[in-house]
């Protein structure tokens, strides 16, 4: 096999999935109502939910448990809705 020819067999929702699955990090995929589309593992740990299954569909910040991480949350997603750039 020819380096410069390599393709993975790999499709992009396997790959995506996959990253959710082992990312350390914090990522949740929202639809525009704020419920959970795809959600990572890590984020399930997080917000102390059993699964992604158990998340998928419900709105995110019913999910988070501490008064504190909601509000943040909420400004922030505010921040996105005017366009404005969160840092």
């Amino acid at each position: 096999m020819d380096d410069d020819s390599y393709s993975p067999d790999i499709d992009d929702e396997t790959l995506r999935m996959t990253i959710l699955e082992l990312t350390p990090n914090i990522i949740a995929y929202l639809d525009t109502e704020d419920r959970v589309v795809k959600i990572s593992r890590s984020a399930c740990q997080f917000l102390d939910v059993d699964s992604p299954a158990e998340a998928v569909g419900k709105k995110v910040l019913k999910l988070m448990k501490y008064p504190v991480l909601v509000l943040l949350t909420k400004k922030c997603f505010e921040s996105l809705n005017r366009g404005i750039e969160v840092r």
